[in-house]
């Protein structure tokens, strides 16, 4: 069974109907071929939108759809990865550098259309579509 870990651009994507990708992770978790996560960065991420602010029900849906996710911790073997990866410079951001670490030390992979945000991490799978899993 593989391990996934969702990034913040994938739930946004989905979460406005531009995604089909988060779609096809559903029914493979349903399945049980996926385990799907987030960590508490991409549900900072997620809910950072100005657009709720102005619709207190779009907070409560999207509080709600973070429901579909186990979260994986923040602990701190991740932040000590993290802040390596950042000091030589595998990722420009600290969100990021702790979404990868956290898939590091997690084994999990991570799902995302950001691919450029994380390609310099060598230990850190990438899937950018269904295919990158190899389920058949």
């Amino acid at each position: 069974m593989h391990k996934l870990l969702v990034d913040t651009d994938v739930l946004i994507d989905f979460s406005k109907g531009k995604s089909e990708i988060l779609k096809e992770l559903f029914n493979l978790a349903l399945q049980s071929k996926v385990i799907l996560y987030i960590t508490p960065v991409n549900i900072a991420e997620f809910l950072n939108d100005a657009f709720l602010l102005e619709r207190e029900d779009k907070l409560s849906e999207a509080v709600a759809f973070l429901d579909n996710f186990k979260i994986q911790p923040v602990e701190k073997k991740s932040g000590i990865l993290a802040g390596q990866y950042l000091r030589e410079r595998k990722t420009e951001y600290v969100a990021d550098a702790m979404i990868a670490a956290c898939c590091v030390t997690g084994d999990l992979k991570l799902a995302t259309r950001n691919k450029k945000h994380f390609k310099r991490v060598k230990d850190l799978q990438i899937v950018e579509k269904i295919d990158d899993l190899q389920l058949h």
